[in-house]
């Protein structure tokens, strides 16, 4: 027999009719690359994939829960300063109504106060007016008096 190289266990066929794919070893003469292509490599690889993808989405998911729980802050301490706000605001138109009818009733207590004034004033001139009308009045009826006596003594 010829001499042939010798044969390492790399290099030995598959028992039975198994191809050198569903042995996990490589054939003889297969490129390194083939090797990743065996189920326990290849469920390695799956098992570390679905274990970072996991990772990444519960990582990403409590990211999303901190970001709705910060937004439900954030929204909170907005209504709170809403509150505030509208709060201040009635305060101030409370205030502002309240100077408004303190203000009312100061001008209405002076618009009174002058109208009263007015009206004094317009009374002293009516009397003043009515004074001088009876005056004239009598000094009338003197010259009618007079005339009157005229008038009668030269029928006499």
């Amino acid at each position: 027999m010829a001499s042939s190289a010798p044969m390492d266990k790399s290099d030995e066929m598959p028992e039975g009719d198994q191809s050198p794919e569903t042995t996990g070893l490589p054939a003889a003469g297969d490129p390194w690359w083939r090797q990743w292509f065996g189920p326990a490599v290849a469920a390695t690889i799956i098992s570390a994939l679905v274990i970072a993808l996991a990772t990444v989405g519960g990582t990403g998911f409590n990211s999303l829960k901190g970001d709705v729980r910060d937004l439900k802050l954030d929204i909170t301490a907005s209504e709170t300063r809403v509150r505030e706000d509208v709060k201040a605001f009635r305060a101030e138109v409370k205030d502002d109504l309240v100077g408004f009818r303190t203000e009312s009733k100061d001008d209405m207590k002076a618009f009174r106060a002058e109208v009263k004034e007015d009206m004094k004033e317009f009374r002293t001139e009516v009397k003043a007016d009515l004074a001088g009308l009876r005056a004239e009045n009598r000094a009338l009826n003197d010259k009618l008096d007079r005339i009157l006596e005229v008038v009668l003594a030269g029928q006499s």
